[in-house]
């Protein structure tokens, strides 16, 4: 989608850094300087929210990740952080229509 200028909105119900989620769902080791996984595959340590291809493609698009100051309660059921990226896409796509004629 960016790479072809698309609108890029993305969302994440938990603001912790992307190694520390991982940690919740497998064993993380570090090995040679860098983590892996229970499986061997490297787990990204940038103290981003997510992926750093994701989080830069968003900013590059001028729209950040949206995520929560905290988690919520509910991470599977709150839609508090969805619902931002619907009124920025609503905004944007408001802001691209002509204006009406009178």
């Amino acid at each position: 989608m960016a790479g072809h200028g698309k609108l890029c909105l993305g969302y994440s119900n938990d603001p912790s850094p992307y190694a520390e989620r991982v940690r919740e769902f497998t064993e993380v080791t570090s090995r040679d300087g860098c983590l892996t996984d229970a499986w061997g595959l490297t787990v990204e340590d940038f103290g981003l929210t997510d992926n750093l291809m994701m989080i830069h493609a968003l900013d590059l698009h001028g729209c950040a990740l949206v995520t929560p100051r905290s988690r919520p309660t509910d991470i599977w059921y709150d839609l508090t952080a969805f619902e931002i990226c619907v009124r920025m896409a609503a905004e944007r796509l408001a802001a691209s229509q002509p204006p009406a004629s009178g």
